[in-house]
């Protein structure tokens, strides 16, 4: 596995963060988590997707994402990854239906 429960990985922004749970789904793994130094944490690891500068908006932008950037991995690996502002989505299920429509929006 790429990334465990437990491990302090980074936002597209350096900020550690604890990895607090895991569910993979179809196109990724959603990881939820908390800042090191307060607040919440929740992204959609797709190892498809090649790592990116941010494009954090903070508005639904990217193929509805509020964000595409890239997650650094506990052992030093960059993954692309997508979220939403806040924990709008609760499982991994849900990410993927969103995923679906990103690639259809891609390819059209």
């Amino acid at each position: 596995m790429l990334i465990n429960v437990g491990d302090v990985i980074q936002n597209w922004e350096g900020v550690d963060v604890l990895v607090e749970s895991l569910e993979e789904g179809r196109y990724g793994i959603l990881v939820k988590g908390s800042f090191v130094q307060g607040g919440r944490f929740s992204t959609y690891l797709i190892p498809e997707l090649p790592p990116c500068e941010s494009a954090w908006p903070g508005k639904l932008s990217w193929y509805n994402w509020a964000n595409r950037a890239t997650i650094t991995l506990a052992n030093g690996i960059k993954v692309g990854n997508v979220c939403l502002s806040g924990f709008t989505l609760i499982n991994a299920e849900a990410y993927d239906l969103l995923w679906e429509e990103t690639i259809r929006l891609m390819e059209a």
